[in-house]
């Protein structure tokens, strides 16, 4: 066979895994805070056509080019894949609450193999232009809700692309700069045409940034240009300069832009002083990777319960929390200061090389790997898997020309051991994929009884009983069933993680079996979890009444009335009636 016709071949095989790794992230995976369900569709049958596609260029490659040296290493990369993805589609477990980190296992792994099979050429001829693609369908799509919802109030809230809110969707836009610079540079020859069709693209993704109003990605946008700046050949004797000019620049901005959405920016920083509050429980070992979202509800419900009326004022800036919004403090929360010094090493070892200057494509991917490590200062875009894509590429591609002579003691004897604990974990991945898939099915089976579906949950309990979105749907069910057990399955999910709906749940089943206390201390946690919300202090209120409770009654009566106002309505008028009535 002609080698151009296996070489292009090769180069289809590379982008049509590639291509549906983008699809899948960007069009296909739910947001990571949807953690109970597999997506209707079955939009998760895409991974093991992944898969598949790249076991079978793997096998191709290697009866082409058999290295024996190779055959280990691929062959517990492509086991590691598989498992990822089983993992992925699983979304449930111990793993349930950070499954975006499977995404990226998978997706790095993807990329990984096809780099080994492919080489570099591959990256740069197929991966980073079906990269580039997206983006362009992405700033199109963009473009296309702009003139859509043109002259809507709520225009910056609507322009999402395909991606979960608008500002991780700037967030998107910022992290393909260089990218777009590079791939130019690269491709057109003619200095003033490629200094222009920069200019365009970033421009007209910067408008939509602009419009969006996403703080992070402002500052994002302005890192990026300090370093396209520092890269100037004129500039390059002042770098350090421009470099601490540029740092001061960034915090003035980041302390300007507080301004401009102040509510977003102060909840913001309630949630890092909670957290870091908390920190004798996390310096050292950490609280667990993936436990932020259950150890920081409970976090921000006693710090509210503290808080005294004179610093009612903070209530309107918090909410229903799950995310940091600062990814090297949720890491640090929890995986402790060793996780931290470990993830700070690696970021400093990729983005500290020195590449050649002629390497573009190295330079501008550590670019990136900055930008994306200044946003995630204010932000929580590794929790977007759209995003994870993209890093993963990256780290694809840098890793290779960062760590070439990485040999640690023990290595082979540690694959060896991992190659053998897979596929255990696969066949226990697995089982769990079918019970998570029969659970979504009797969610939308609207011909069966309620006598049915609650003998179906009980056979599903002792699989399921590890997660906390199953215990609460499970719970609500036996409530509405007037089912004694209903309680203690509530109080179990509750245990898991908590949220507004588990907690409403309980309210109302202590309430119905007359345990007023256990009521109150739920509607408590419910008032101080989400604080602006006045029907839940309303509900507070009336229960310490129903209970017997003035007193109480008439405290909770006082933070109503002292509250401030989110959103004013009648129904918020008719509260601070009512509790100033209780006052009088």
């Amino acid at each position: 066979m002609n080698r151009k016709l296996i070489a292009a071949l090769e180069l289809g095989y590379v982008a049509s895994v590639f291509m549906l790794c983008m699809f899948y992230a960007l069009y296909k995976y739910t947001f990571s805070f949807n953690y109970q369900q597999i997506p209707e569709g079955g939009h998760y049958l895409a991974l093991p056509v992944i898969a598949g596609l790249t076991a079978l260029f793997a096998v191709y490659k290697a009866v082409r080019h058999a290295r024996p040296e190779y055959v280990t290493v691929d062959g517990l990369v492509m086991l590691v894949l598989v498992v990822s993805e089983v993992l992925i589609v699983t979304g449930s477990g111990w793993y349930n609450l950070h499954n975006e980190v499977w995404v990226n296992t998978f997706c790095a792994l993807s990329v990984y193999l096809l780099l080994r099979l492919g080489g570099q050429s591959a990256f740069r001829k197929v991966i980073v232009p079906i990269i580039l693609l997206f983006f362009l369908i992405e700033l199109s799509f963009g473009y296309t809700l702009l003139f859509t919802h043109f002259g809507s109030g709520r225009l910056p809230l609507l322009i999402t692309g395909h991606l979960e809110n608008s500002g991780m969707y700037a967030i998107y836009l910022v992290l393909h700069f260089p990218l777009v610079h590079y791939w130019v540079s690269a491709n057109i020859k003619n200095g003033q045409a490629k200094w222009g069709i920069q200019a365009v693209v970033i421009a007209a993704a910067g408008v939509l940034v602009l419009i969006v109003q996403s703080r992070a990605a402002m500052i994002g946008a302005a890192c990026y240009g300090i370093l396209l700046m520092m890269d100037v050949p004129f500039c390059r004797k002042h770098r350090k300069r421009i470099l601490l000019a540029g740092v001061v620049v960034l915090l003035l901005l980041a302390a300007g832009l507080i301004f401009l959405k102040p509510g977003s920016a102060f909840g913001r920083f309630i949630i890092w002083k909670i957290s870091l509050g908390h920190w004798q429980e996390y310096i050292w070992t950490g609280i667990g990777y993936g436990r932020f979202p259950v150890a920081y509800p409970s976090w921000q419900i006693s710090y509210f319960e503290s808080l005294p009326v004179p610093a009612i004022s903070e209530v309107l800036s918090a909410d229903e929390v799950y995310v940091a919004y600062n990814e090297p403090l949720q890491w640090l929360t929890e995986t402790g200061l060793p996780g931290l010094a470990v993830l700070l090493y690696g970021i400093w070892r990729l983005i500290s090389r020195q590449h050649e200057q002629q390497a573009l494509l190295p330079r501008q991917l550590q670019s990136t790997l900055l930008i994306l490590l200044v946003m995630s200062l204010f932000s929580y875009p590794l929790h977007v898997n759209a995003i994870l894509v993209l890093v993963s590429a990256i780290m694809a591609g840098l890793a290779p020309l960062t760590f070439r002579r990485c040999n640690l003691p023990g290595l082979r004897w540690g694959k060896f051991g991992l190659a053998a604990l897979l596929p255990a974990v696969t066949i226990v991945s697995t089982n769990t994929y079918r019970v998570v898939k029969h659970w979504n099915g009797l969610q939308e089976d609207v011909m069966i009884t309620e006598k049915e579906r609650v003998a179906a949950y009980d056979r599903l309990y002792p699989a399921l009983t590890y997660n906390p979105h199953f215990l609460l749907d499970y719970g609500i069910l036996l409530l509405s069933q007037q089912d004694e057990r209903a309680v203690e399955i509530l109080e179990e999910s509750k245990s898991r993680l908590i949220t507004v709906a588990v907690l409403n749940a309980l309210t109302q089943a202590y309430e119905s079996r007359g345990n007023m206390q256990a009521a109150i201390s739920n509607a408590a946690a419910l008032a101080y979890f989400v604080p602006y919300k006045f029907t839940y202090r309303k509900n507070l209120m009336d229960l310490y009444l129903k209970a017997g409770f003035p007193e109480k009654a008439r405290e909770t009566a006082r933070w109503i009335v002292a509250m401030p106002v989110k959103k004013d309505d009648e129904t918020v008028v008719n509260i601070k009636r009512i509790a100033g009535s209780l006052l009088e």
